[in-house]
């Protein structure tokens, strides 16, 4: 069993080890996801927020431009489970705006998904702003992986009661939009995918 593992595991039983696990790794993505594990599962909110901000600053270490963005979806998360909203807002803010460095267009799309699937339930200004930036991206991106992540936007959003317009008709690929419209009828909806369990 891995580092990240370990320290997931035991960050509903054991918040010392669990946090040892967590900042012994030294890959900054998995220390990022492991240390946000620690964060929402952390026995006060203090805490919480102190260990979302450690993890926040493992994923802006990453040299890789979509790591940094990307892993900074768990620290969101694991703060709006816990209902520190403004706290989770500020991350989602500065992780959209480092997505910016994102050369690909497919490989920024990708990060700026999980970054909506992790601020889904924010109620603030960034969670508009990161599905904004994601279909700027993924129309722009010239091949079929946006399109298919564009298919599963709609549906999350079909499924949360949002509107999925603007995501179905950003799909460019016509195989993917008939999948999308097939299953809006049918209503075989999405949810944003688990963070933490």
């Amino acid at each position: 069993m891995g580092q990240t593992d370990l320290a997931s595991n035991l960050s509903k039983t054991n918040h010392r080890k669990a946090l040892e696990a967590a900042a012994a790794i030294s890959d900054p993505y998995s220390r990022c996801q492991a240390l946000a594990w620690v964060a929402r599962y952390a026995p006060d909110d203090e805490t919480a927020v102190r260990l979302a901000k450690e993890s926040t600053r493992a994923a802006e270490s990453a040299s890789e431009p979509y790591q940094s963005a990307a892993a900074a979806a768990w620290p969101v998360r694991a703060l709006l489970e816990r209902g520190r909203q403004r706290e989770a807002e500020a991350i989602l803010r500065q992780a959209v705006a480092r997505s910016k460095r994102i050369a690909n267009p497919a490989s920024r799309a990708d990060a700026l998904f999980l970054l909506v699937q992790a601020g889904w339930h924010s109620k603030g200004k960034s969670w508009p702003e990161a599905l904004s930036a994601l279909l700027a991206a993924a129309t722009t991106a010239p091949h079929q992986k946006p399109s298919a992540l564009l298919r599963d936007l709609a549906l999350m959003l079909a499924g949360g009661g949002r509107d999925h317009a603007a995501a179905l008709a950003a799909i460019s690929d016509d195989k993917y939009r008939r999948q999308a419209e097939r299953r809006l009828q049918e209503r075989r909806l999405l949810s944003p995918r688990p963070f933490f369990w």
